[in-house]
């Protein structure tokens, strides 16, 4: 269980099985940002949950705004569901979604040799 319900709402739709590939994709490119910049490694897992957090976040809240004040296109059923199950994005922890996220995900938080 995580910290809040709008955490948990939000992690349970973001690591819905199969993961949404964009989701995936966001992981991957957020771990291969810190993999790429050797001056963060000394605190690597901390730096590459920073990362993801901050790119989950851009994301979602992009996701959001677009499908309230955006085109119809983008008032899907999926989004529909998950603006209500999450409600505000005010009390989301991103810090702890991303760790959930790499752990589930499989993903090793070791830094390159």
């Amino acid at each position: 269980m995580l910290s809040n319900r709008e955490t948990t709402a939000l992690y349970k739709h973001l690591s819905a099985h199969p993961m949404d590939p964009e989701i995936a994709k966001l992981i991957a490119d957020a771990l291969d940002d810190v993999r790429s910049e050797p001056d963060l490694w000394s605190d690597f897992e901390r730096q590459a949950v920073r990362s993801l957090a901050a790119t989950l976040r851009a994301t979602i809240e992009g996701m959001f705004e677009d499908f309230y004040f955006g085109p119809e296109k983008a008032r899907t059923p999926k989004m529909a569901r998950m603006c209500s199950d999450v409600g505000s994005l005010w009390r989301v922890h991103w810090t702890e979604i991303a760790e959930r996220l790499y752990a589930d995900s499989g993903f090793t938080l070791e830094p390159p040799e």
